[in-house]
């Protein structure tokens, strides 16, 4: 009997021991608690962002984000790959777009017109841990540009740079 029992509790304490081990090495056991905060966390509203953008001379201007509204009034929002690059080729479209890419732990916006065939606009890349903000505009190109074409306008454009942070939203 007494030797039952000493097996019993060395078995639970290995146990333990391993589960201690798995745990605090491998993160096992954290994967269902990160997955539901996760979840929990992406169901909150998107910041309110107040960002500084550096000019080239020095100077630097305000700007308000509010990406949960951006997001609200994308139209892009729920569309198929086909939909979206059929809806991008439009001669005539002026519209802001949102993305939040986990992978790449960034949010970013962009702004398209498209006259007479031409797009002209920008992007915003905005890092989520830092608030590092990229703003990028490139030079003009045709809608039915191809990808070098697109790519050599991103290369000839402008770049500025600035920083964000995390206002309060307020029901005035």
């Amino acid at each position: 009997m007494k030797s039952n029992l000493v097996k019993i509790l060395g078995t639970l304490g290995l146990i333990i021991a391993i589960a201690i081990i798995l745990k605090s090495v491998f993160g096992i056991g954290n994967i269902g608690f990160k997955s539901i905060l996760n979840k929990v966390s992406s169901s909150k509203s998107l910041p309110i962002l107040k960002c500084e953008i550096y000019d080239t001379d020095g100077s630097k201007r305000i700007e308000f984000y509010d990406l949960e509204k951006i997001k609200k009034n994308d139209p892009t929002q729920g569309m198929t790959t086909d939909q979206y690059q059929k809806w991008r080729k439009q001669k005539n479209l002026e519209t802001t777009t949102f993305g939040d890419n986990e992978s790449m732990n960034e949010y970013t916006i962009k702004y398209r017109n498209h006259e007479n065939g031409v797009i002209k606009g920008y992007s915003i890349e905005i890092k989520k841990d830092t608030g590092e903000l990229k703003l990028r505009f490139p030079k003009d190109y045709p809608v039915e540009a191809n990808f070098s074409v697109v790519l050599d306008a991103i290369a000839e454009g402008q770049v500025f740079k600035g920083e964000c942070v995390e206002v309060k939203r307020k029901n005035l």
